[in-house]
């Protein structure tokens, strides 16, 4: 931490399944769900991401964000954020809950308990739009088409 600037960058990930696994899918969701926001954008604190909203709240941070990086045999599902120094210690207790909370509860099936239907059903439509924008190029049509090729090429045997 540099004292003489008062804002910090931060990313704390988590392992999780990769490409390959059946559940990639479901962390991509998951990923959708936490959403992101920055102090910024137009949305203000009326998110449909509970994590989103008690950040933007509290005023913890300028901007968080969540990722997903997916490789072959594993990934890292996190979270990524601009923040003031003295707001850390509170943000990286709700980041912690987070990780504890919403991502075991929807990893182990208990999804109602933390999020909703229309929750769920609406990152899903997120995330299909979120990937259909990506493809908007012939870079990432040449990556995803290189991607498909080799998860059919490990399936295969």
């Amino acid at each position: 931490i540099d004292d003489e600037y008062p804002f910090c960058s931060i990313a704390v990930a988590f392992e999780a399944e990769g490409w390959s696994h059946a559940d990639a899918l479901v962390f991509m969701i998951i990923q959708t769900v936490l959403g992101q926001w920055n102090r910024m954008s137009g949305a203000g604190a009326n998110l449909t991401s509970q994590f989103c909203t008690t950040v933007a709240h509290e005023d913890l941070a300028h901007s968080v964000s969540t990722f997903f990086t997916c490789y072959k045999d594993t990934s890292l599902i996190g979270v990524y954020t601009e923040c003031p120094k003295e707001t850390i210690p509170r943000l990286m207790e709700v980041t912690m809950q987070v990780r504890s909370y919403v991502i075991q509860e929807i990893v182990t099936a208990n999804v109602r308990d933390v999020v909703t239907t229309e929750q769920v059903e609406h990152a899903k439509r997120q995330l299909k739009a979120t990937l259909l924008m990506q493809l908007d190029g012939s870079a990432n049509i040449v990556e995803d088409i290189g991607r498909q090729v080799t998860i059919s090429r490990e399936n295969e045997g």
